[in-house]
């Protein structure tokens, strides 16, 4: 009301200023703030009254602002166990406690199989060394691999040994093959040498009735077979020499009849 009271006041002075212009301004201002003052408090009036006072709901507001309070509290503490923010229930423990962990499943591995052992290779056998050029084949001279037919098959490799190196041949003779054989049975009875039971080398050569001047003698013991104790006279010096001689055109060879006892006897005119 006292504002009223003022603006009267002034819309006296105005009146009395004659200014109609500022009475008009004046007389709307002051309808403007009455009407506006008067809805406002209006307004408020009726908001109060259709607010109901329920104590229930104010209750309730009251404890869930409590509760949410307690629950801001809870999280802040920490655990005593492990010092995390994070706490467990009491309910939610016994729940943990009761259910028995998951059974992990044992990783099953299956057997590792036996190796089968694979069998070695057979080793292939070694080929035979190489003959020297100047030593006849099996096929050449046939029956090297025995002991019999002794005269008949050293005559041969000692033929063809000597026809390598361009020497005249040389050929079995019948005395000398006697006198070897007779030779050989020396050495069987008085023992292996040039000079068995006291007799010189060729001492058999005039007996068995070879009158060649140049003559010659290869004696061996323990060899097996023919072509075997021929190639060992032939990687010897002395006896090479003998079967290479080129003043030697006859041969007579023989063995004993135990012992292995070998015996070449060589002549020439």
């Amino acid at each position: 009301m006292l504002k009223i009271k003022i603006i009267i006041k002034k819309l006296e002075l105005a009146v009395h200023r004659h200014n109609r212009v500022i009475l008009l301004v004046l007389l709307l201002i002051t309808f403007a703030s009455v009407t506006t003052t008067q809805y406002a408090s209006h307004f408020y009036e009726r908001s109060q009254s259709k607010t109901p006072n329920n104590p229930a709901l104010q209750t309730a507001k009251n404890n869930n602002q409590e509760i949410n309070k307690a629950d801001l509290k809870k999280k802040d503490q920490p655990d005593n166990a492990t010092g995390s923010n994070t706490t467990t229930s009491e309910g939610q423990a016994a729940n943990q406690a009761q259910t028995p962990p998951a059974a992990t499943p044992k990783k099953t591995t299956a057997p590792t199989p036996a190796p089968v052992p694979t069998p070695a290779p057979a080793p292939e056998p070694a080929p035979p060394p190489a003959q020297p050029p100047e030593i006849a084949s099996e096929s050449s001279c046939p029956g090297q691999s025995s002991t019999t037919n002794t005269a008949a098959v050293l005559a041969c490799m000692a033929s063809y040994a000597r026809a390598y190196y361009g020497i005249g041949p040389i050929s079995s003779n019948s005395s000398l093959v006697d006198s070897a054989v007779a030779k050989a049975q020396d050495m069987l009875d008085c023992g292996y040498s040039h000079t068995a039971c006291g007799r010189a080398f060729d001492y058999w050569f005039s007996i068995k009735g070879y009158t060649g001047g140049w003559r010659g003698e290869n004696i061996a013991q323990g060899y097996t077979s023919n072509g075997e104790v021929f190639i060992a006279w032939m990687n010897s010096s002395g006896h090479r020499a003998n079967i290479l001689n080129p003043n030697f055109q006859h041969i007579g060879c023989a063995i004993s009849s135990s012992g292995l006892l070998w015996v070449m006897q060589l002549g020439g005119y």
